[in-house]
């Protein structure tokens, strides 16, 4: 261990809360504000970028936080590179940032007309992801099944044969790309450059992808049902089988982003919704926060970095990581209530507890 991870990790998370060794901690030294949201993050030994609306870029070095200077106003969504000094930024209206280890730049996107407003362009399509190869080449996809291709600094539209607002993208280690989205969508790359659309199990709102083995890859989201008035979450397994779901029987909020870490897979959602999947088994991990949280990012010396909103920004240690919930576990029967006869027809608006008989009255 180093000294500047000694302190980074001093200077990075607060101290342990009395009783809560496992704890997510809170950021300090980040000057966010309850109304900014955190979309994503990156890190490598030398530290941590989160990024997120107007345009927002925050540094770590291992010391402070710095609020970072970008030319754009509008959010960024997703972050990727191999190094810090090419490192690239995609976000709201196509924009498409590149950071050559001292300044940002804005390479395209957000192109306005005479008047001041965003243009009806390709280019302003919003883009919501961004995910690379070891040789440099990368892709960014976005609304309107809109994808673009990155080789040597030059962005290039492919065509992918889908309109569905396509939500994340991944590289295979075998030089195959996964694309994925809105209703299920689920468009596969292959290594000569053409995509296919693959069946899917279900019209989940697919948000993020993770190879968790040699061409075998978790997609992690969402969908509304109707008849419990909310968004539940979907895991998605994709190998050579095709695409199933995960834990089909398990209700979970919508699921946001995936990360792997030293402890396992952690996919994390709405509501502080965090997961932990390990040999087989998933089990809820105690955040220690209710806000929505967009993103995940493993951080070199074990811990991780989970990023959402209200200007949300916490780091578990190796222990929180694996800090079981005491709450439902995988493949137990969720507690449901049981109706009672209340002997009237009337509307009922409050419910009252008597403290010595424990009987209820409304």
């Amino acid at each position: 261990m180093t000294a500047t991870e000694v302190l980074s990790r001093r200077a990075l998370g607060r101290g342990e809360i009395p009783g809560r060794t496992a704890a997510w901690q809170p950021i300090e030294g980040l000057s966010a504000g309850s109304g900014d949201v955190f979309w994503t993050g990156w890190a490598d030994g030398d530290g941590v970028f989160v990024a997120g609306d107007e345009g927002v870029i925050f540094h770590f070095d291992g010391a402070v936080w710095e609020r970072m200077e970008v030319p754009s106003t509008l959010p960024i969504h997703a972050l990727w590179g191999q190094r810090r000094d090419g490192l690239w930024a995609v976000g709201w209206m196509g924009l498409i940032l590149r950071f050559d280890g001292a300044r940002w730049r804005q390479v395209q996107g957000g192109v306005t007309t005479e008047k001041g407003r965003y243009d009806a362009t390709p280019e302003n399509t919003p883009l919501f992801a961004i995910d690379g190869r070891s040789d440099g080449a990368a892709w960014a996809v976005g609304d309107n099944g809109r994808i673009l291709r990155l080789e040597a600094d030059v962005w290039t539209p492919e065509p992918s044969g889908a309109r569905a607002h396509l939500r994340c993208v991944r590289c295979l280690a075998d030089g195959r790309v996964v694309a994925a989205g809105a209703d299920g969508t689920i468009l596969m790359r292959s290594a000569q450059g053409d995509w296919e659309v693959l069946p899917t199990p279900n019209g989940s709102t697919l948000t993020a992808a993770l190879e968790v083995e040699p061409g075998t890859l978790l997609l992690a989201g969402g969908r509304y049902f109707v008849d419990c008035n909310a968004f539940r979450g979907d895991l998605v397994l994709l190998d050579k089988d095709g695409a199933r779901p995960l834990f089909a029987e398990t209700r979970f909020r919508r699921f946001r982003d995936l990360a792997e870490t030293r402890a396992g897979v952690l996919a994390v959602g709405d509501g502080g919704q965090m997961h932990l999947l390990r040999q087989g088994e998933l089990d809820r991990i105690e955040t220690g926060t209710t806000h929505d949280l967009q993103g995940i990012v493993s951080l070199p010396g074990g811990e991780a970095l989970a990023v959402g909103d209200f200007g949300t920004v916490v780091m578990g240690n190796p222990a929180a990581l694996t800090a079981i919930a005491p709450a439902t576990r995988t493949g137990e029967a969720p507690s449901r209530g049981e109706h009672t006869k209340s002997g009237t027809d009337r509307q009922l608006w409050g419910l009252w507890t008597d403290p010595e008989t424990g009987d209820a009255h409304a």
